[in-house]
C-alpha cells in the first residue's frame, strides 16, 4: 500500500501549481525526475553492466556457506 501510495503522489507532485502553466509556474519536479532517470541510465549502459554483485569470498574463508536457491 506505501508503494502505491508514493507513486500517486509522486504523479500528484508533478502537476503545476497553477493554470495556465507559464515559466513562472510551472512545477520542475517533473523535468528533474525525467533527467534524473536519463542520467542514471546512461550511467547504467555504460558503467553498470559490469557490476558482478557482492564479493562473498571472506564467507566461504570462514566456513560459511550461501544459498542461491532461496
Amino acid at each position: 500500500m506505501a508503494v502505491l501510495l508514493t507513486i500517486l503522489f509522486d504523479v500528484i507532485f508533478c502537476f503545476p501549481y497553477s493554470l495556465p502553466v507559464a515559466t513562472p509556474t510551472m512545477n520542475y519536479t517533473s523535468v528533474i525526475i525525467v533527467g534524473y532517470v536519463v542520467l542514471v541510465t546512461i550511467w547504467w549502459f555504460v558503467n553498470g553492466k559490469r557490476y558482478a554483485g557482492p564479493h562473498i569470498a571472506h564467507l566461504e574463508e570462514a566456513g560459511k556457506t550461501v544459498k542461491e536457491d532461496i
